[in-house]
């Protein structure tokens, strides 16, 4: 039997209308996200209402990528330029 692999989407920005429109998006679709942003308040309450998991982070940050990592455990990767 071949076991079903659960992704995730990763949305950097997602306290911008963008970000917190495709975080709604993909949630109405039952997908899972991790959404990224500078803005505690913002990011928390974004996280509750998506039940999802978050990072607080500044892209500008060195280490960036590196905290993101840390808080997604299963992640393969991440890329940007």
């Amino acid at each position: 039997m071949e076991e079903l692999i659960k992704e995730k989407y990763l949305i950097i920005g997602a306290t911008g209308a963008v970000g917190s429109s495709l975080a709604a998006q993909l949630y109405d679709s039952n997908k899972e996200v991790h959404l990224v942003g500078r803005n505690e308040n913002e990011i928390k309450f974004l996280s509750q209402k998506f039940s999802s998991t978050y990072t607080i982070a500044n892209v500008l940050d060195e280490g960036f990528a590196d905290k993101i990592k840390s808080d997604i455990k299963d992640i393969k990767g991440i890329a940007y330029c």
